[in-house]
């Protein structure tokens, strides 16, 4: 909102350009200071009265209108109508910066909405009383205050830890002399810069909220599924000398994630941490878990503050452990939560189960009833039919995605969700009925063809567990690629596996998503047509068959072809060809590529395709009759009857044989 006006970069300049000292601390500090109180004094002289100042201009444009008898005071109406608008926007913004919707982008003309949110959220956030360490209430402002400074304040001051040389020790020199020379670097502006480019507009500084791991090319998930399958077999484990089990950790002390400096605990701690699991492991003093022959012993699972230990199950191995933990507690000053840390039987990991019976339904009741606290909220009846449709894609429907990346949701519960969404979106509150005049599969189909892309939750689902499956392809040296190789496939790959016996529920799901997989295979290798995996031109066959061209029917056949002609040149360059010739029986398009200048509505386009053939050594562009070209006539035709790709290598497509031969290409 802020941005919107040239006052503020004139008040923050003024700021900075001032005599404090920006080499020290003490002056920066103060210049932050002047800045933010010039800033607070000027938000509340031109946006504290905004309803005031829109309220006086409707009546000056209500007065302007009543005298304009003979239309003389257009120019003052209109641009008392122009202030107005602007006031109205200034109010929309600030009203959903307040409301934190961070799904709702601006433009929704939804001040009410965004109003009743912000109200809502500063009665939720309101401390009316609070709890002392020693189970006491407090309700008057003072105590709170005192309460909370009190708990924060014993928080964050140190233990002062010991032992911290010895956990050193333990951990393995990584950073080398060049890499601490390139991180004592000073900061540039362009890294500066770069940083603040991509915060939230509307946020405070923080982790991202969409990171998945804290080590490039690490998921989330791929802790869930090894966790998941380590989980089974201690739960299917019947057999055999010595037992196996599982402990969960959580501290006591310690940093919330999106701290400042967060990263000491995710780094530093968790770090040293694991490098006494690790030292312990090497010395034979735990052993860890495997849950088959050839597969990885594992330790521990770590993720940020949810940590997993696994061990044999005696006294000489639970003793190490407990070794282990007292000198991390010495070293770090954080303490384990022993009402928390417990066997994890029954427990959740990462937000998910660690162990699913035959009652799939009732697991994931949890999920639905998340997505419908989302939908069934009162606030939402106020939403625009817009609003509404940005609530379901970006809200609604991304609530279960993290859940379908590791478990195939029945059914019945996907129906539930899509029901859910259903009546919200044609407005149907609690036991009401009301006509939903387009089914949901209807939905689910493209704005183009119908409907508002809405997702097929259950085709989602294959296609989220069918990416795990890929994951397990693309990256056999991972952990969780291991850990299901040596259990379901040790002797071939993922493509030959077979369920096996007592499978996991995880390998049941991601094996539901492979036959997606497998079916995309046996459709390059169909008898049509060799696969063309393995040719160096694959990419492009691949890219030929996908290109974004609009159907015709919805759009004039010129504006399809010329923009054919487009996509067709963006992936020759792509493919850094050199020399094009381009064959159309659209005339039109030849006859304005080919003109100096193009104006009209397709102008644009062709000013683009010029560009494009201009980065080429040599390019040449003819008109063909369309009789000359019934070989890409019919395999469009054919094209447009089949949803999956088809691609032919040295061989001729059979529906096209016949034309082939007769235009004498064919031999």
């Amino acid at each position: 909102m802020w941005a919107r006006r040239e006052e503020c970069r004139n008040i923050i300049q003024e700021v900075w350009d001032g005599s404090q000292d920006l080499n020290s601390p003490s002056g920066i500090a103060a210049r932050l200071s002047h800045c933010a109180e010039n800033l607070s004094k000027w938000n509340k002289m031109v946006f504290g009265q905004i309803p005031k100042q829109i309220q006086k201009k409707r009546e000056t444009l209500n007065t302007l209108v009543c005298r304009d008898k003979d239309g003389n005071l257009g120019s003052e109406i209109n641009v008392i109508r122009k202030e107005i608008n602007e006031l109205l926007d200034s109010e929309e913004i600030m009203w959903q910066q307040r409301a934190k919707v961070q799904w709702l982008g601006l433009g929704d003309r939804n001040t009410k909405y965004f109003h009743t949110r912000a109200s809502d959220r500063r009665r939720r956030n309101t401390i009316y009383s609070i709890m002392d360490e020693n189970g006491n209430w407090h309700d008057s402002m003072d105590e709170i205050a005192e309460v909370a400074v009190s708990y924060f304040k014993s928080l964050y001051s140190t233990s002062f830890p010991t032992r911290i040389s010895k956990v050193i020790d333990t951990i393995p020199t990584k950073v080398t002399e060049h890499m601490n020379q390139r991180l004592i670097q000073e900061f540039t502006r362009e890294e500066v810069e770069a940083a603040l480019n991509q915060m939230h507009p509307t946020k405070a500084p923080g982790s991202d909220d969409n990171q998945s791991a804290f080590l490039s090319g690490r998921l989330i998930t791929d802790n869930v599924l090894v966790a998941f399958e380590l989980m089974h077999y201690l739960e299917h484990k019947k057999d055999g000398r010595e037992g196996v089990m599982a402990i969960n950790i959580t501290p006591t002390r310690g940093l919330r994630q999106g701290d400042p400096i967060s990263p000491y605990i995710f780094l530093l701690c968790a770090d040293s941490f694991s490098s006494l699991i690790n030292n312990a492991a090497m010395n034979q003093r735990i052993s860890g878990v495997s849950i088959c022959r050839g597969c990885p012993k594992t330790t521990n699972l770590f993720f940020a503050d949810d940590s997993h230990l696994f061990c044999k199950a005696n006294s000489q191995e639970c003793q190490t452990l407990i070794d282990v933990l007292q000198l991390y507690e010495a070293a770090s000053g954080q303490k384990i939560n022993a009402d928390k840390s417990s066997d994890t039987r029954h427990k959740k990991y990462l937000g998910l189960p660690s162990i699913i019976g035959k009652s799939k339904v009732e697991i994931f009741t949890e999920v639905k009833e998340r997505v419908e606290k989302k939908l069934a909220g009162w606030k939402e009846k106020m939403l625009s039919v817009g609003g509404r449709e940005i609530l379901i894609k970006a809200v609604a429907q991304a609530i279960p995605t993290y859940t379908m990346s590791c478990f195939q949701i029945p059914k019945s519960v996907c129906d539930e969700f899509e029901g859910m969404m259903r009546k919200f979106w044609w407005g149907q509150r609690g036991q009401e009925s009301k006509i939903a005049w387009v089914s949901w599969k209807k939905m689910c189909k493209s704005k183009l063809n119908g409907g508002m892309r809405f997702r097929n939750l259950q085709a989602f689902n294959l296609a989220m567990l069918a990416k795990q499956g890929w994951r397990l392809i693309s990256n056999p040296n991972s952990l969780v690629a291991q850990v299901y190789k040596a259990k379901y496939y040790p002797h071939g790959d993922v493509f030959n596996a077979k369920l096996g016996s007592s499978p996991s529920y995880t390998w049941r799901s991601i094996f539901s998503g492979l036959e997606v997989v497998k079916r995309v295979r046996v459709l390059e290798t169909m008898e049509e047509g060799e696969s063309s995996s393995g040719d160096a031109r694959s990419p492009l066959w691949k890219k030929l068959w996908h290109l974004n061209i609009p159907p015709k029917g919805q759009y004039s056949v010129e504006e399809v072809e010329a923009l054919a002609v487009e996509y067709g040149l963006l992936l020759a360059k792509e493919q850094k060809l050199s020399h094009i010739i381009l064959e159309s029986d659209a005339s039109i398009v030849v006859s304005n590529v080919t003109a100096v200048e193009t104006s009209g509505r397709l102008g644009h386009v062709y000013q683009g395709i010029r560009g494009l053939l201009s980065s080429f050594s040599s390019w040449n562009i003819k008109h063909v009759k369309r009789e000359y070209n019934k070989a890409a006539y019919m395999l469009a035709q054919y094209a447009r009857q089949k949803e999956e790709s088809y691609v032919w290598k040295g061989v001729c497509p059979p529906m096209v044989a016949q034309i082939i031969q007769e235009e004498g290409l064919l031999v």
